[in-house]
């Protein structure tokens, strides 16, 4: 760790300042912190386009599946066959609807025994009926992945 505080009267605080030179200056992050964030820029510079090009890639894939798929119905208890919706969204945060707490809930542990971190949204957080799973794609997440994930989705019967 770096960094530091000294709680105290007032009379300490003017002698640290004074005479403690060296402890203040001492407690700055060292050049190898400062190194490794200059460059983690850097990297971000040159490779930013490209890591954003695939992550657009990623979420048009997960979009054109929930649109294409006619097979995505889930099986809730509230109807006996559903179409499941996704919010409109082209960013890496995704929503599948699926209404109901207890619906959203049980998928949402049925896809993580699967080994997804998929979080229920509920309501009172959503409106009642459009409660929801939250997906968010990541840049090392791949096409395999996300197929995956929406089988789980329809499988979680």
């Amino acid at each position: 760790a770096h960094g530091a505080v000294v709680i105290g009267p007032h009379v300490l605080r003017d002698y640290l300042i004074n005479y403690a030179r060296p402890l203040i200056y001492s407690t700055s992050l060292p050049l190898h912190a400062l190194v490794t964030i200059s460059e983690s820029y850097e990297f971000c510079k040159r490779h930013a386009n490209q890591r954003q090009a695939r992550l657009r890639n990623l979420v048009a894939t997960f979009r054109k599946r929930l649109q294409s798929s006619t097979a995505l119905n889930l099986h809730l208890e509230d109807a006996p066959t559903e179409m499941l919706s996704s919010l409109n969204s082209m960013s890496p945060i995704q929503g599948i609807v699926i209404p109901g707490n207890e619906n959203v809930i049980r998928v949402a542990n049925h896809l993580r025994k699967l080994g997804f971190d998929a979080k229920p949204i509920r309501s009172p957080t959503v409106p009642a009926g459009s409660e929801r799973i939250r997906i968010i794609i990541h840049f090392h997440n791949t096409e395999a992945e996300i197929e995956s994930l929406l089988d789980a989705i329809e499988n979680s019967q």
